[in-house]
């Protein structure tokens, strides 16, 4: 019988074990979605070779790490543009796999759902995500993987890889809902399962049972950062449906609501950083695996930390009804955001991981901007160009996004 692929879908073997690493490399390490001992132990065997559930699975792997391969094999034939990098292996995909399927939806569903919404992430229609991810949630809910009770009392790998790919899915919905302004479709009080179990692949099977899924005493988890994303994407949910879900002008007229508001988000930021396990706090003498993370986890701390402050900057005609200083709190906060990313940038000695944060890198330099006009404005003596020094590091690394990724011409948006 027909293969559901044929071999020739599928990169050349050394092409394909490269595109594997840097997959695992570059956006395993923030979302660990898949399993890495089985997913290679299902290529050893040619599976993505007889089921087409797999062979998806396998092809959008490629494509994500397309996007991060210098390999010019992961160009389409036509063009030698990096912003198509990976597209043959997600066209294959797109042009073969039904995403509305009658059959009862499988992990590898789920699976599929994460993958192609992160490789449209990357591409410049970034709207089209937020139906794929709800097409996925609702999947997630028809299997019942939101449900803590259609979970054994001993864990497999497939119930695992199920809650890893619900949680991926929650996650990169706080994030697109906030950036797009568009309603949850769903919501924490809506499921109740486990958070995903913070142990490195390598642990999850032994040959005594009561040993699957131990990590080892004293060595820090690979997968803990995934939790902490969790938590921050709950923190950021909170401040959405609290302050940003309702129109600003009501809380504006509503002082000692507004003041509450922001002094429960601000608590819960606090009480994430400083609750961090000791590998995730910011220390540059960290392993560099462990900086790479704790610099994803840091940015995004401060950028919610923007995001919860910004409606309540202060402007001309219109005072903050706030007693917290939130334009001081928004600029120490950009500040911060671009010197983690500026040590990203130089300890990784490239911008191909600085992709996740091209919006926080340009939100903070909008913050620095302001910060510098209110100065003018109120008369205070400031020194521009001290001030704009973090602006012009933070456009220089979305400089050096534009080849590959589709950012902002910032030099144009910003006119500095």
């Amino acid at each position: 019988p027909e293969t559901p692929y044929p071999l020739e879908a599928f990169p050349e073997p050394t092409l394909l074990a490269r595109l594997v690493e840097e997959y695992f490399f570059h956006f395993s390490v923030y979302f660990p979605l898949l399993h890495r001992p089985t997913f290679e132990g299902n290529i050893r065997d040619g599976l993505h070779l007889r089921d087409e559930g797999f062979g998806s699975t396998l092809l959008l792997v490629c494509a994500l790490a397309g996007r991060f391969s210098s390999d010019a094999r992961v160009l389409p034939t036509e063009t030698k543009s990096w912003h198509w990098a990976g597209w043959p292996w997600f066209q294959r995909v797109r042009s073969t796999r039904k995403l509305i399927n009658l059959t009862s939806p499988t992990l590898y569903d789920l699976q599929l759902c994460v993958l192609v919404a992160c490789y449209i992430t990357m591409s410049p229609v970034v709207h089209a995500v937020y139906p794929i991810i709800g097409h996925g949630i609702r999947i997630a809910q028809d299997m019942g993987v939101h449900r803590r009770t259609m979970y054994g009392p001993r864990l497999t790998i497939e119930e695992e890889l199920k809650k890893r790919a619900f949680w991926c899915l929650i996650c990169m919905e706080c994030g697109l809902c906030d950036r797009l302004g568009r309603p949850y479709n769903i919501h924490y009080e809506d499921f109740d399962l486990d958070l995903p179990v913070e142990c490195d692949d390598e642990y999850w099977t032994n040959d005594d049972p009561d040993l699957a899924f131990k990590q080892p005493p004293g060595k820090p988890s690979k997968a803990s950062v995934f939790i902490q994303v969790i938590r921050l994407g709950r923190i950021l949910s909170h401040a959405y449906r609290i302050i940003h879900r309702a129109p600003i002008e009501k809380l504006l007229s509503n002082p000692d609501e507004a003041q509450r508001a922001v002094s429960q988000i601000d608590s819960e930021l606090n009480e994430f950083i400083t609750s961090l396990p000791d590998h995730l706090k910011w220390d540059t003498q960290n392993d560099d695996f462990f900086v790479h993370q704790s610099a994803m986890l840091h940015a995004s701390y401060y950028t919610i930390q923007i995001t919860v402050h910004r409606p309540f900057v202060p402007l001309p005609k219109r005072p903050s009804p706030l007693s917290f200083p939130s334009l001081a709190i928004c600029t120490n906060a950009a500040r911060s955001c671009i010197r983690v990313m500026e040590v990203q940038y130089y300890k990784l000695g490239s911008s191909l991981s600085l992709h996740w944060y091209q919006m926080s890198l340009f939100t903070c330099s909008v913050i620095l901007l302001l910060n510098v006009w209110y100065g003018k404005m109120a008369g205070i003596a400031i020194n521009p160009e001290k001030e704009l020094e973090d602006v012009k590091k933070a456009m220089h690394m979305l400089q050096s996004l534009e080849s590959r990724w589709v950012v902002f011409n910032v030099g144009k948006a910003l006119n500095v």
